[in-house]
């Protein structure tokens, strides 16, 4: 018999979810939280409104926050660009504008969840309203890519603006995750529902799932800036051009993130020429004349 917390010695039900769940967080090198805090119902296993222990251990390994600050690059086309010079803000924008590239829907075919996408993929009302709570801004590590270059930088006539990133009380900063094997998440509610168990319920469900994205896209080695807005939270959500939109201004430090303009690369366009149309208060940052690598 495992060597049970003495709370579960006449708790028959958290001492199974406790047998079963306890030796996959041995495996993985991680602690098993404080299982009372587990709600068991004949449907599903969630942690109480105030708790989210077993949560933060999963999220931890499957989607682990990066350390910040962090140096990162924002490729975007020119208008973008005059746009974030001018203002001095950079812009998150809501998930449901990308739910046709795919978003969230490897991840919610991955883990079963029927009430987010149809079997096709196409999502569900469940998830469009979930999305345009979360808004987010793409990064990518260095060096300079050739193919964001290509795809985000209006082949080489945009813009690469390298940031110094930290994330803040309102906001994740984690890695993309790309298709490489099961998550713990699934590992756990495979093996629940293997013993006649209902599923973990993820509190952030629909957090984790805005980081993951299909295999094809992985050479871009995305960094996302993600922040949810919640109902009476305060979020500076504002429209722009009749798209909500969430600003941060670049270097001002605020709850969501501070980003610190380090340097603009360029490719084809004049480096001189740029840096003469920056307004006064981008005076001393470096303008770089990228390379192209394919050239």
């Amino acid at each position: 018999m495992p060597d049970y917390p003495s709370y579960l010695l006449f708790d028959g039900p958290r001492r199974r979810i406790y047998s079963i769940i306890s030796p996959i967080l041995e495996q993985a090198g991680l602690d098993l939280p404080d299982v009372r805090e587990l709600l068991i119902t004949e449907k599903s296993i969630r942690e109480t409104s105030t708790y989210d222990g077993l949560s933060r251990v999963i999220l931890g390994r499957d989607v682990p926050k990066i350390q910040t600050p962090l140096r990162l690059d924002h490729y975007t086309e020119g208008p973008a660009f005059w746009e974030i010079i001018k203002t001095g803000e950079l812009h998150l924008h809501a998930l449901s504008g990308r739910l046709n590239q795919g978003e969230f829907s490897p991840f919610a075919c991955e883990h079963g969840l029927h009430g987010y996408v149809e079997p096709n993929g196409a999502p569900k009302q469940l998830l469009l309203d979930a999305s345009t709570d979360l808004f987010f801004a793409s990064f990518s590590l260095t060096p300079q890519s050739d193919r964001l270059w290509d795809r985000f930088g209006n082949a080489g006539n945009g813009f690469r603006l390298g940031f110094e990133v930290t994330a803040d009380s309102a906001a994740d900063l984690c890695a993309i995750r790309y298709p490489q094997g099961p998550t713990l998440l699934k590992q756990i509610n495979d093996a629940l529902i293997t013993q006649g168990c209902p599923p973990f319920i993820l509190k952030g469900i629909s957090r984790i799932g805005a980081y993951f994205l299909p295999t094809a896209w992985e050479e871009e080695k995305e960094v996302r800036l993600l922040a949810k807005r919640f109902q009476g939270g305060g979020a500076p959500v504002r429209q722009r051009n009749g798209i909500e939109i969430w600003p941060i201004p670049i270097d001002s430090d605020n709850h969501t993130a501070s980003l610190s303009l380090k340097e603009i690369g360029v490719r084809k366009l004049d480096p001189a020429i740029v840096r003469s149309k920056l307004p006064a208060r981008w005076a001393a940052i470096p303008v770089l004349q990228d390379e192209d690598s394919q050239m």
